[in-house]
């Protein structure tokens, strides 16, 4: 009987423990950093239900999951942000990557010329005359910005004028007084490279008509969380799901109306596991706990470019002197530029020197002894012949 009793514990115990084991999701779902929550739906089979979201939400940007089993639910996405009449082209790269919208796309602006600023040269295109109010010009994350940004836009009457002149401008919104346009063109002036994501022009619309829809297929009698707002790109693959926006009547949710909860799994991110977090990080991508900013520029010393040659300094061989070459005849990690040590010889072989003063010091030393046995040898001859001769 006592082991009748000891098996039924055992068994609860492992039932009261399972879904704790089952409800660990990927490590990629600490990105998250708040969760919607879908009630219940009073259904008795499978039903399409639709929760609308702010148009600045894109699917790779979110997640469903079942709030029992914590299985990864497949949905599908959709967003009716107006469709761009607009192309882009640069003098570096493909302009279309930067209207593509893809967070995987972008566009290198390289420093070409170490000794004065360079310019990138981007030239957006309407279909037709388009009432515009600013642009947008998205960066990587850890991209530099410009030092300048100079528009021009070709107006209805034929006549180019100037749009904005900024410097040392930090933000990646450039807004004017509305003007219809048929093309402006962007002049950046830039001392370290630039990457740019994305291109979107900014026009006076009322956002609220700019809207996201994301459908899954909800079962009777489950909860569902809405993982949203992630801190950085997330690699979630959800299974593949139907043809769901053909379903006309869906269950419909305004996320407004959601509850909305931390999610309490969330990390911050700090991509460079320094123990810096990267909102903080004077240099997110790069190992530095120490932090050390020797000028001051809020950039940190292992990923910056003090002499504004493209390299940073942790990669540079002449980190104060600009050598876009990093030409380095002698192999010994000092670039030309700024190798002071002239004997190239000795450089690569620090031991010569030593060596070779040892050779020196062991020639006198043989010589000195050459010396000192060759007079020995003088003197006794001299004696030798001074001696009287025996006579017989």
């Amino acid at each position: 009987m006592r082991k009748v009793i000891t098996a039924v514990i055992i068994f609860v115990f492992c039932l009261s423990v399972l879904p704790v084991f089952a409800a660990q999701l990927p490590a990629e779902f600490n990105q998250f950093t708040q969760i919607l929550e879908i009630p219940k739906q009073t259904i008795t089979t499978p039903t399409v239900v639709e929760v609308t979201l702010p148009g600045t939400v894109t699917g790779d940007a979110v997640a469903v999951v079942d709030a029992t089993t914590t299985a990864i639910e497949p949905f599908a996405f959709t967003s009716n942000k107006l469709s761009k009449n607009y192309t882009v082209t640069t003098n570096f790269d493909d302009g279309h990557k930067l209207t593509d919208e893809a967070e995987n796309t972008y566009v290198d602006f390289s420093v070409v010329d170490q000794d004065q600023a360079n310019q990138a040269i981007l030239t957006i295109t309407f279909d037709d005359y388009t009432p515009v109010t600013g642009v947008m010009l998205a960066y990587d994350r850890f991209s530099a910005k410009p030092n300048s940004i100079f528009m021009t836009g070709l107006q209805e009457d034929g006549t180019v004028n100037t749009l904005v002149t900024l410097k040392n401008y930090d933000s990646d919104a450039v807004r004017f007084p509305e003007k219809k346009l048929k093309e402006i063109v962007v002049y950046l002036g830039f001392i370290q490279p630039l990457r740019m994501i994305d291109v979107e022009i900014l026009q006076r619309l009322d956002t609220s008509s700019q809207q996201s829809s994301l459908r899954f297929l909800a079962k009777p009698n489950t909860r569902y969380h809405l993982y949203t707002l992630p801190d950085r790109p997330v690699r979630i693959t959800p299974p593949d799901a139907g043809n769901l926006f053909s379903e006309k009547n869906p269950i419909r949710y305004d996320s407004a109306d959601l509850t909305v909860t931390a999610n309490r799994t969330y990390i911050p991110s700090d991509l460079d596991t320094d123990g810096i977090l990267d909102d903080i990080d004077n240099c997110p991508q790069m190992y530095n706990p120490d932090q050390a900013d020797s000028n001051k520029n809020r950039v940190g010393d292992v990923c910056d470019d003090t002499d504004y040659d493209g390299i940073i300094n942790s990669n540079d061989n002449c980190p104060l002197d600009p050598n876009i070459d990093q030409r380095d005849v002698d192999g010994d990690g000092i670039g030309n530029a700024c190798d002071t040590q002239e004997s190239r010889l000795t450089e690569q072989y620090p031991w010569l020197p030593w060596a070779a003063m040892a050779g020196t010091a062991l020639v006198i030393v043989l010589l000195v002894l050459n010396m000192v046995k060759n007079s020995k040898f003088e003197v006794n001859n001299i004696d030798s012949e001074l001696k009287p001769k025996n006579q017989t």
